[in-house]
């Protein structure tokens, strides 16, 4: 598969403040030298886009040299908990169509932001609570401490839409414990409660908040449902199946163990198959990567591509008919992704790599 280009020698490193308007969403909170930056949206789900992007960089930006703010609290837990969805698919999607610019705008100002969390001169903690999807887990995963509840759950849907995951997830997702971060990448699997400290994503765990109340006074139903100690039960079986480098050895694996491992399997075969190989040699990578930047560039080389591949097309369009059709793959096997179809996504950019700001 021939790699697409996108012209990136007119795209800015980060737009002004002015460009884009305060967003409702986020809530500054200070506490003595603590500064909380509050994810607060008017409804249970929060979409990652590119209004949010800006507005907790140039937060973070505001805090960065101010001398009375000591440390920086990402607070992503609101009461109830929250469902925080990653970009936003159709927003990610027209940009695509559009020569690809403002797809490549929206995932480089990503990709600072993460860099800004990671790199930040200041302690970054991050209080997580609800479902993390995608994107949305890459920005948590840069603070420095991560605190879960038991309604905290990650999970990794880019390979069921013709992607591979994000915002960092090829330096984070090779380094949690045992392969489970490949488990969750292939399968689209969620790692819920205590299995986040079980895997080494998070440092620790607070008390549940009490769920919010509608207006005639009922307590809402949760959107999420966290499920723990899967790692208890499967982490051997993990950690025996998705040691491979090839996805279908790793088939092969699961086809051979429990009914557990058997449903994952099924749940690979049923994503993208060029998504499924990129997303597997992609983490191959990041596990001997040494350097943050290198791994976040390596990272936009492949998203860049990807979102101009027909699988994502594909994928976007079979989500928004919400799964009423079997994905039409191209290619449709596995076993007719070849490295020629997987080197283009990794190759070097023809027009410069992602540029960070200093």
């Amino acid at each position: 598969m021939p790699a697409v280009q996108a012209n990136r020698s007119t795209i800015p490193c980060l737009k002004t403040a002015a460009a884009y308007p305060a967003d409702e969403r986020v809530l500054i909170k200070r506490r003595g030298g603590l500064i909380r930056i509050c994810i607060q949206p008017r409804t249970s789900v929060c979409v990652l886009d590119e209004r949010l992007v800006q507005s907790l960089t140039q937060n973070l930006l505001a805090h960065r040299d101010d001398p009375n703010a000591t440390s920086i609290e990402l607070d992503f837990a609101p009461p109830g908990g929250l469902v925080f969805a990653g970009a936003d698919l159709g927003e990610l999607a027209r940009a695509s169509n559009w020569g690809v610019r403002g797809a490549c705008i929206f995932l480089g100002d990503t990709y600072r932001l993460i860099d800004l969390i990671r790199r930040y001169p200041k302690p970054v903690s991050c209080r997580m609570d609800g479902s993390f999807f995608g994107s949305a887990v890459g920005v948590a995963a840069a603070a420095e401490v991560r605190s879960a509840t038991s309604r905290t759950s990650i999970q990794f849907p880019e390979c069921g839409i013709g992607l591979s995951p994000d915002a960092a997830a090829t330096w984070y997702l090779p380094r949690l414990r045992g392969f489970t971060g490949i488990w969750l990448a292939l399968s689209g699997a969620a790692l819920s409660g205590r299995d986040l400290l079980a895997a080494g994503f998070c440092q620790l765990m607070e008390a549940d908040s009490p769920l919010p109340k509608s207006a005639t006074g009922h307590l809402e139903d949760a959107p999420y449902h966290a499920i723990d100690h899967v790692l208890a039960v499967h982490g051997d079986e993990i950690e025996r199946s998705f040691c491979y480098q090839h996805v279908n050895d790793i088939l092969a694996a699961l086809g051979e163990g429990s009914s557990w491992a058997r449903s994952q399997r099924q749940c690979i075969l049923a994503r993208s198959p060029v998504a499924s190989s990129v997303t597997l040699r992609q983490l191959g990578l990041g596990s001997i990567i040494d350097d943050y930047r290198v791994a976040l560039r390596l990272e936009y080389r492949i998203l860049t591509r990807l979102v101009c591949a027909p699988d994502f097309r594909e994928g976007v369009k079979n989500h928004a008919h919400q799964r009423q059709r079997a994905p039409r793959w191209s290619p449709s096997k596995l076993s007719r992704v070849t490295p020629d179809t997987l080197a283009p996504f990794f190759a070097p950019l023809r027009d410069g790599e992602l540029q960070f700001v200093e």
